[in-house]
């Protein structure tokens, strides 16, 4: 078989890849080994395409995607880049990555996201040695966080010191927008955000809350303890007009005999 039969085979089986499983708006670069590269920056998209499994680079940045869902990427095998820069994503699917083995770097700068859950990259990850409570990745993943408003609490904090235990993944540094009073921190160097620290406010609605509940109890105590009184005594003076009732009964049935008996003295 000459050159250009092999151009002509090459190029025809490029077409056919690119009308089957490039999605629109999209420009595709298929491969001979079945590979494909997909370019879908600054398409107007507002949702993600259906791709191919076989998907090696993932262009989808400057588009204005909000969330992305388990089934985008999910069981990509063949996935190694993924670019998702200047969006407006602010939610990420729990197991986005699942199955992505060959995942080697995601792009999530310039989006909008606040937190991010532990769980988006465990699926890249091979539990080993310890039952699964540690896990590295088969290759070194680079994941690039800058330039989102990441909201920095106790809860960040955690996944962050979780993600940096798993073996295999470079991280950018997370830097704080909010709250102000930790705006341009990087995250990693806030050591006492997991701290329970009381300020005078929360102290006071606390002596306040707990005040009022002592005070509810005091008042309910004392309403039964009146009820119970006030009880005892309708009974004590239920008591004492039955036994009065009583008295006034046998007082004629006695006044009676002595009358009698008086009357039995005279006629003797």
């Amino acid at each position: 078989m000459n050159t250009t039969a092999i151009f002509f085979l090459l190029f025809t089986f490029g077409k056919l890849f690119m009308a089957e499983d490039c999605p629109e708006s999209c420009a595709c670069s298929p491969k001979p080994n079945g590979q494909l590269t997909i370019d879908c920056s600054g398409s107007n998209l507002k949702t993600f395409p259906k791709i191919s499994p076989e998907v090696t680079f993932a262009n989808f940045s400057s588009n204005f995607f909000e969330f992305i869902d388990n089934s985008t990427f999910a069981e990509k095998e063949s996935l190694k880049i993924a670019d998702l820069e200047s969006n407006q994503i602010f939610s990420l699917g729990a197991e986005i990555f699942r199955g992505c083995s060959n995942l080697q770097e995601v792009n999530l700068q310039h989006n909008e996201l606040k937190f991010i859950n532990s769980l988006v990259f465990d699926g890249i990850f091979q539990a080993y040695g310890d039952g699964g409570k540690s896990a590295k990745a088969t290759q070194p993943i680079r994941v690039k966080l800058g330039n989102n408003p990441w909201h920095c609490n106790c809860p960040l904090k955690q996944v962050w010191n979780k993600l940096k235990t798993l073996e295999g993944i470079e991280m950018d540094p997370i830097v704080c927008a909010t709250p102000e009073k930790f705006e341009g921190q990087q995250l990693s160097n806030l050591n006492d955000l997991c701290e329970q620290r009381m300020s005078t406010h929360d102290f006071v609605i606390i002596c306040l809350s707990v005040l009022t509940v002592l005070v509810s109890i005091v008042v309910t105590v004392a309403d039964e303890v009146i009820v119970r009184r006030n009880s005892s005594a309708d009974e004590d003076n239920s008591e004492t007009e039955l036994a009065k009732k009583n008295l006034r009964e046998e007082q004629p049935t006695a006044s009676l005999g002595v009358s009698l008996g008086k009357r039995c003295e005279v006629g003797v």
